[in-house]
């Protein structure tokens, strides 16, 4: 081992040593990152959102049942993918609101109801979209023939455009009542001996005051009412109109102002028969036969006393009774009788609807006549109409399902009859407003009805005179 040693030690001696390796070159590393795949961008999800009134006939736009499972919103959306939010609030804050929107040019909604009574504020203001118009553009029929033609001829169409499409049809004043009280053999035999002729749905407004007053008390123990009267601000103006035009206190009106002023824009109203038909409301209030409430009974209450069960007979705009024959809803399920108004030889009933109508400034109007469309279809209508909507087509009332509604069977007549349109001039929701501040006045024994018919018209006539009607 020494000499191995010795040895290597001697060859590393006579040996050069190698050169040193080179250095091994730095290399620096560039990372490129290569710009993701280009994709297209997934469409965005359609959403509309509309904003009514909270009337009944809307209930079944989101109401669950077995006609429509989860509502016609859900379904719609459900087919469609468009998501479509329905806002529903009280009449005179919808009346407000929606105005507000509209004057703004706002694009938040892009439907609105709005109500044929105030068409007035709305239509002149070019708001709306033409559906006509909208028709053309998507290709997609809206069947306006089979629509009852008075509805859009007289409160949808504005300077040769159609701007609103009826969401039902609308008569009044429209009569429901109790089937097991009118045919009780004991209630029948004491009406008769009292009145001196049977007992039965009304024939005249005189025998409406006669019901009230014999069915407003305790019968087997339970408190019932003759009716529920409407008194509220802004809507006790109904409760004459329902009489006066049925009475044939319009005669010689103005048709599109729904007879109450002439050619001339004189206030008709404060007539004998509009007396008579005043009267007729002071009677009731006074005497107490109708339902609890006083002077704040608005539209939603009629509906909302005669489902409670214990009010004898009602009458309302058609619109109020979607839901009266559900149990689950109303206590009058089941015990419903339906009756046409007692209209004499000049007198005539009231048309109208809540109309639907497509907001000009909205972000998707084609896709909105494609929702209303639907909604508004003739399968849609039958659909409702089987539940209790009161149809807008011709075509859902030759459904035998449909008329086997007699609520249905009823209101065709009425459809059918005679009628005017509610009020078409601006100025009419101010001119309601006082009238009904009038009709409370003599309703509460401030005045008589014919002062407060004369002061209602000197009222009328100065808002119709600064609106420029006398020139």
């Amino acid at each position: 081992m020494v000499v191995g040693a010795a040895a290597v030690a001697a060859y590393y001696a006579l040996t050069p040593p190698s050169p040193p390796a080179p250095p091994t070159p730095t290399t620096t590393e560039i990372v490129t990152t290569a710009p993701p795949p280009t994709t297209t961008a997934p469409p965005v999800a359609v959403s509309l959102r509309g904003e009514t009134t909270s009337d009944p006939n809307f209930y079944l736009w989101d109401k669950d049942s077995t006609v429509t499972p989860g509502g016609l919103l859900a379904e719609y959306e459900k087919n469609t993918g468009v998501k479509v939010t329905l806002e529903r609030i009280d009449w005179m804050a919808h009346y407000e609101k929606s105005r507000l929107e509209l004057q703004s040019k706002s694009p938040a909604y892009d439907f609105f109801c709005y109500d044929s009574y105030v068409r007035g504020s709305y239509l002149p203001n070019d708001w709306f979209s033409d559906w006509k118009e909208l028709e053309s553009k998507t290709g997609l029929d809206m069947g306006f023939s089979d629509i009852v033609a008075k509805y859009i001829d007289d409160e949808g169409t504005y300077d040769g455009k159609i701007l609103g499409v009826p969401s039902g049809a609308f008569m009044s004043p429209f009569f429901t009542y109790r089937k097991s009280l009118f045919e009780n053999p004991k209630l029948k035999d004491e009406f008769e001996k009292k009145y001196g002729h049977p007992l039965a749905p009304p024939k005249s407004w005189e025998e409406v005051n006669e019901l009230d007053e014999f069915f407003t008390r305790k019968i087997d123990g339970v408190q019932w009412y003759g009716q529920s009267l409407l008194m509220a601000p802004e809507a006790a103006s109904d409760e004459f109109y329902f009489r006066w035009l049925t009475m044939g206190g319009g005669k010689g009106g103005r048709k599109l102002s729904m007879l109450i002023v002439d050619d001339k824009f004189e206030p008709l109203i404060n007539n004998d028969i509009g007396v008579k038909a005043l009267e007729l409301i002071v009677q009731i209030f006074k005497k107490k036969w109708c339902a609890p409430g006083g002077t704040e009974v608005s539209w939603v209450d009629i509906t909302s006393n005669y489902f409670a069960g214990d009010v004898a007979m009602g009458y309302m705009w058609s619109c109020a009774w979607p839901g009266v024959d559900d149990p689950a809803v109303s206590k009058a399920a089941g015990d419903l009788a339906w009756h046409l108004p007692p209209v004499d030889k000049d007198g005539v009933c009231a048309h109208a609807s809540l109309m639907m109508a497509i907001n000009k400034f909205g972000k998707q109007p084609e896709e909105t006549y494609k929702f209303l469309r639907w909604i508004l279809s003739p399968e849609q209508d039958r659909r409702m109409g089987i539940i209790g909507n009161n149809p807008l087509r011709i075509s859902t009332y030759k459904d035998p399902q449909v008329m086997a509604n007699p609520m249905n069977e009823t209101l065709y007549e009425m459809v059918m009859s005679p009628s005017v349109p509610q009020c078409d001039l601006p100025e009419f929701g101010e001119m309601n407003y006082e009238f009904s501040l009038e009709i409370q006045n003599a309703a509460l024994g401030k005045k008589t009805a014919r002062q407060a018919l004369d002061d209602a018209v000197t009222k009328w006539r100065e808002i119709l005179k600064k609106s420029g009607r006398y020139g």
